[in-house]
């Protein structure tokens, strides 16, 4: 609970609640195997893994059907839990930002848990899956796609995946500003071809 200063020399009371959980032995679905503190260094070259799926120690991985399972079972039961446990009404969210991982899994999240699509902005089909981005990029594309916006809401934010993990937290919103997106043409050369000579240079030392 944060305590804010009112305007008037009053003191008011804004509420953030949050609750976070991690599905730890199914840490294996959605991983980046090597390159973290843990396992430092791997094997950079790729070679088949899977039929028709070549990758190195530091390629992501990810079991497609545990992640779908889990973010349609886990994410609802989340929150129904968390609604419970703080007693709190869906009717009284303005608007629910959810990780954009993809359309289908979205729409399964919004029926289990009788989220109205109409509160439900979804943006990845413009911006895609830009990982922990997603929540706050959805935001801004909501409230401020043209020009800065002030808000007065009370919100849902949820996040899932890596680790296994999930969490749910309810923002009250009060004059909060939310800038816009700035759209920018400009590219440069990422010699992206060299990325991995570079990184295997870089480890070998």
């Amino acid at each position: 609970t944060i305590i804010d200063g009112g305007l008037d020399g009053t003191e008011e009371i804004n509420s953030s609640l949050f609750k976070l959980k991690t599905i730890g032995k199914d840490y294996r679905s959605l991983i980046v195997p090597y390159g973290g503190y843990r396992h430092r260094h791997g094997d950079v070259n790729r070679r088949l893994r899977e039929p028709g799926i070549s990758r190195n120690d530091y390629d992501g991985y990810m079991n497609g059907a545990n992640v779908f399972r889990f973010s349609i079972t886990e994410v609802p039961k989340l929150f129904r839990e968390f609604f419970g446990r703080f007693n709190i009404c869906p009717d009284e969210i303005d608007n629910f930002f959810l990780h954009q991982a993809n359309l289908f899994i979205l729409k399964h999240i919004a029926k289990r848990v009788k989220i109205p699509l109409d509160k439900m902005p979804v943006s990845i089909d413009r911006y895609g899956n830009t990982g922990a981005a997603t929540v706050p990029l959805t935001m801004c594309d909501h409230y401020a796609s043209k020009a800065e916006a002030i808000v007065n809401e009370n919100i849902l934010i949820c996040g899932f995946g890596i680790g296994l993990s999930l969490g749910i937290g309810l923002l009250r919103l009060k004059d909060c500003v939310v800038l816009p997106i700035i759209v920018c043409h400009e590219n440069f050369e990422d010699n992206i071809d060299n990325l991995h000579n570079e990184s295997t240079s870089f480890l070998s030392k």
